[in-house]
């Protein structure tokens, strides 16, 4: 079965740890907290400090994916801690 991505994001790390394709944390989209899967295309990796071109699945997305526009910046967390953010450069609904 094909992945369908609900966002291509430039999505930067700003943990002290890589995170690889497939993490899943916490994202915030309008105060409304939902867990998304990145796809990091190019290595399959996001290194500390670094950005990337990525792509976010959603789960549950018609509960909040009409309220998310380009250039919004979605934060992202694993418990309380921020582990960086994405800014949304296309959606796909």
């Amino acid at each position: 079965m094909e992945q369908k991505y609900h966002i291509k994001a430039l999505i930067t790390n700003i943990s002290d740890k890589t995170l690889l394709s497939g993490y899943r944390p916490a994202h915030d989209i309008n105060g409304y907290l939902t867990t998304g899967m990145h796809k990091y295309p190019d290595n399959d990796k996001l290194g500390a400090g670094e950005s990337i071109i990525g792509y976010i699945t959603f789960i549950t997305p018609e509960l909040y994916l009409d309220s998310v526009k380009k250039d919004n910046i979605i934060d992202f967390y694993e418990g309380s801690k921020k582990t960086g953010y994405a800014t949304v450069l296309e959606i796909y609904k």
